[in-house]
């Protein structure tokens, strides 16, 4: 939801279960410390997040956003916030 996004300034899938968010200028993902979240009322799956700052799927200088169900296949069923200083 934009209305809810701060300091992330593009967001694109790079394949299921792989997301890449820009940060805003002078945010770097490699020092940053970062947590990332299931929204289970939006999600149609369960199962779990996690970020990686230096994340071998997207270019540098993005956050790496994966997403995979319970048994651990990569899943675009789920929602999630990433929070950023």
């Amino acid at each position: 939801m934009a209305a809810r996004t701060k300091n992330i300034t593009a967001v694109t899938r790079a394949q299921q279960g792989v997301y890449c968010l820009t940060p805003a200028a002078g945010i770097d993902p490699r020092t940053v410390a970062t947590a990332a979240t299931e929204d289970f009322d939006l999600s149609t799956v369960d199962g779990f997040v996690q970020v990686n700052g230096t994340g071998a799927e997207c270019p540098a200088g993005q956050f790496e956003v994966d997403t995979d169900d319970a048994s651990g296949t990569p899943t675009d069923g789920i929602s999630f916030h990433l929070i950023v200083p």
